[in-house]
């Protein structure tokens, strides 16, 4: 009997370790659904976008406002985000939910990735740490909550490796291929004299071909997940600053555990917070970071 239980246990921590692993980054992930879309540079590329002096905030599309803030953002010489969020995943009875909890720290060359996800079971934490040609990755040894302890020792990868894990580096806007293709509606849902709100439902396909490969890569799924739903909802200053981003998120996974094949049904609820845009930023932990880069340069 006391078998029986422990193995029950075990397939249930593996359940719960899978999701931690899944939402790392803030995400998870299924086979690519279209090979072409993801082979396709020009499919997979952003559109980029400069405001016109001429041109009023108003006279703008909600999607040129979108390549705009898009385009802004990669000149940040500085900017903080916190993300915080739940997400929910379901096989037939069970359900499981997930807090997130990540934060990026940019300032000039220098980039700090923080991403924690905790339950009652489970708790895993990530760092990545970026400094001209450096990539430096830690592991957490214990997560409580909105905080961690960390490992003292890192992972060097090269950029190149980078993105073939995780489809690209935490200086972008956001995890998304933004253009016209993958914008399937938007609409301005209020303005005022300090700040606007946009809304945007993507493609769940042409719109993921990068998050896909993180997230297959935190879950270490044997496929890529699969979206059913993705909507964006942009608050931003007239100076076409992101003040924060919520992301509704509805997807399928597929993995194996303990000889079992899980197909699970995942919902998230996200939202990102921006400030101390191209303000000083102060990036914690740079010793232990600059440290492990001198002694890897020696």
């Amino acid at each position: 009997m006391n078998i029986v239980v422990e193995i029950k246990k075990r397939k249930w921590i593996s359940f719960c370790s899978l999701i931690c692993c899944c939402i790392l980054n803030v995400g998870c992930r299924l086979k690519n659904p279209n090979k072409e879309v993801y082979h396709d540079a020009k499919g997979n590329k952003d559109t980029y976008m400069s405001r016109e002096a001429d041109k009023e905030i108003s006279d703008y599309t909600p999607n040129e406002i979108l390549f705009i803030v898009n385009s802004e953002f990669r000149d940040y010489d500085s900017f903080y985000t916190r993300s915080s969020g739940t997400v929910h995943a379901k096989k037939g009875i069970i359900s499981y939910n997930q807090e997130v909890h990540a934060q990026r720290w940019k300032f000039q060359n220098e980039v700090l990735l923080e991403n924690l996800s905790t339950s009652s079971l489970v708790n895993v934490g990530e760092q990545a740490f970026f400094a001209n040609d450096h990539i430096l990755l830690r592991k957490a040894k214990k997560v409580q909550s909105e905080s961690a302890t960390w490992e003292n020792t890192v992972r060097n990868v090269t950029h190149d490796k980078y993105i073939e894990m995780y489809g690209e580096v935490p200086m972008s806007f956001m995890h998304y291929v933004l253009n016209e293709n993958t914008i399937l509606s938007s609409k301005l849902l209020s303005f005022n004299s300090e700040q606007l709100i946009y809304e945007y439902v993507l493609d769940n396909v042409k719109s993921v071909p990068k998050y896909q490969i993180k997230m297959k890569t935190n879950g270490d799924l044997a496929d890529y997940p699969k979206f059913q739903k993705i909507v964006l909802t942009l608050m931003m200053n007239t100076q076409f600053q992101p003040i924060q981003i919520s992301f509704h998120e509805e997807y399928t996974i597929n993995k194996t555990v303990a000889g079992s094949n899980l197909n699970l049904n995942c919902k998230s609820e996200l939202t990102e917070k921006f400030t101390l845009i191209n303000e000083n930023v102060e990036i914690p932990q740079l010793d232990f970071f600059h440290s492990h880069i001198e002694g890897a340069s020696a």
